[in-house]
């Protein structure tokens, strides 16, 4: 079964928006391309036959989220083959729930381990379906033309429904062409130029013209939009992550491992251990003499532990990795986390990755191997041939 089509492949240009993760791996012509979808069709042809078709669906997914998800589990799947966790069932059933996790191992020493894989995509689900219609809006108004001016596109609210493309593109280009030939370009750039205000289902579009140099036949007039400013919280979307899978399963007699993608902007092991053990925060203490001391702590919210003490015993360590997709095998940050709590700890964990070992209520970091590295591949690829 093969993950991508057997086409001609000329394109060596980078990604646009427009197209999904899959389809221009897909398509893609460059070498860099070539060697992403030779490595994953290796991975693939490794995993169990069985259970090809639901991960084949998952991989060749339009929706980027989907596909990262599919990618994920592929490559978990081969990093436990070469490092000697035998994959006893994917998706064992369990006596005690009709859910699944999605996969059941044996360490070396014997001991079976139950590892669920979750993508933190760093947003509530409502948030990332807004940034989607966001994204598809965006994606509209590249099929806009002019010969003389480039958008300038504000992009402000979180759309509630999506956008109809069609008369996103017609409002604009409508007015495009309105004031195309009304005044010179040059006195558009003297005056700032006008601005049209799109309001449509919680999303604010403000769009304003640039000049460019006249072209013979119009072309695409998307210059550049910029995305409303958002914050961050330390551990934000990987907290969520595991706290919605550290108690789906209840008691599961086994050690029981989270692996956590985290393509967010909370990412990479400081914002792992945040999310675990609790947000940092600094605590001011006003003295009797009026003198002020500060304490760096951490706040109450952390998925193993809160104020009561720890929470989630139940999971027994993360696999912890940095923005995992098809492309970044070879530099993504990843990590071993070791719950000091766990009810069902794990003897021997054979994967030689870094690890964080509990000390108190920090952890030692123990060397060890990158991704890359276990999977075989040199730490620049794709740029670079695998080894």
């Amino acid at each position: 079964m093969q993950l991508f089509d057997s086409v001609a492949r000329q394109d060596a240009e980078p990604k646009g928006d427009p197209i999904s993760q899959f389809a221009y791996l897909n398509l893609s012509g460059r070498p860099e391309a070539c060697r992403v979808r030779e490595a994953l069709q290796a991975f693939f042809d490794r995993y169990p036959a069985d259970h090809k078709g639901d991960l084949i669906g998952k991989i060749r997914s339009a929706r980027d989220d989907q596909h990262i998800s599919g990618v994920f589990e592929l490559t978990l799947h081969e990093l436990f083959l070469r490092h000697s966790l035998k994959v006893l069932e994917i998706e064992p059933a369990l006596d005690h729930t009709p859910k699944t996790p999605d996969f059941l191992l044996q360490a070396p020493s014997g001991q079976e381990l139950f590892v669920e894989a979750v993508v933190s995509m760093g947003k509530s689900q409502r948030d990332a379906a807004a940034h989607t219609r966001v994204d598809e809006a965006i994606a509209a108004l590249r099929q806009v033309k002019s010969r003389k001016y480039y958008l300038s596109v504000r992009v402000e609210g979180a759309p509630t429904e999506s956008i109809s493309r069609r008369e996103l593109i017609s409002t604009v280009q409508a007015w495009l062409d309105a004031i195309e030939n009304e005044v010179t370009v040059a006195e558009h750039s003297r005056r700032g130029g006008p601005k049209l205000d799109i309001n449509r289902k919680g999303l604010r579009l403000i769009i304003s013209l640039m000049a460019r140099t006249p072209k013979n036949e119009p072309s695409s007039a998307l210059g550049m939009w910029l995305p409303e400013a958002g914050s961050c919280t330390p551990g934000a979307g990987i907290r969520e992550a595991l706290e919605e899978k550290s108690t789906r399963y209840g008691d599961l007699k086994r050690p029981y491992f989270i692996a956590v993608n985290s393509v967010g902007m909370s990412r990479g092991e400081e914002s792992t251990v945040d999310a675990l053990l609790g947000s940092p925060c600094c605590v001011l203490t006003k003295h009797a003499d009026g003198s002020l001391t500060d304490r760096w702590t951490r706040s109450p919210d952390g998925a193993w532990c809160d104020a009561k003490g720890p929470r989630n015993t139940g999971v027994s360590g993360v696999l912890s990795f940095d923005g995992l997709t098809a492309w970044s095998l070879g530099r993504c940050g990843s990590r071993v986390v070791h719950n000091p709590w766990a009810r069902h700890p794990l003897i021997e964990l054979s994967l030689p990755l870094f690890a964080l070992v509990p000390r108190g209520d920090e952890f030692d970091r123990v060397a060890g191997e990158t991704l890359a590295g276990c999977l075989g591949l040199e730490a620049e690829w794709p740029e670079v041939a695998a080894a």
